[in-house]
């Protein structure tokens, strides 16, 4: 359902989603998402360092972390691009209103 509405609300937006790689295929074949990061928490902390410098030069406008984690936080408050988190909280609200 949040895909549904983030596609509803902003019909144009390009989506990344960040999922570790247990649920990657649920999120292969969306039509709603443009771009699948896979995540591994066991990787190395080069490698996390990595994904976290090419997200963050992603110019995000919406960040929505549905499960809370400091990486989610993380990416908005040191990029350039006027990005805002959004917890899962407030993304769940958001869904349970329309």
């Amino acid at each position: 359902p949040l895909l549904d509405v983030l596609r509803g609300e902003y019909p144009e937006a390009k989506v990344t989603v960040v999922v570790s790689p247990r649920p990657k295929e649920i999120f292969r074949d969306n039509p709603y998402i443009n771009r699948l990061v896979i995540y591994d928490k066991h990787s190395k902390l080069k490698e996390k360092i990595n994904l976290f410098y090419e997200l963050r030069k992603g110019k995000f406008d919406l960040i929505v972390d549905l499960r809370n984690s400091l990486f989610g936080a993380l990416i908005p408050s040191l990029g350039a691009h006027g990005q805002q988190p959004v917890s899962s909280r407030q993304a769940f609200s958001a869904c349970a209103s329309l």
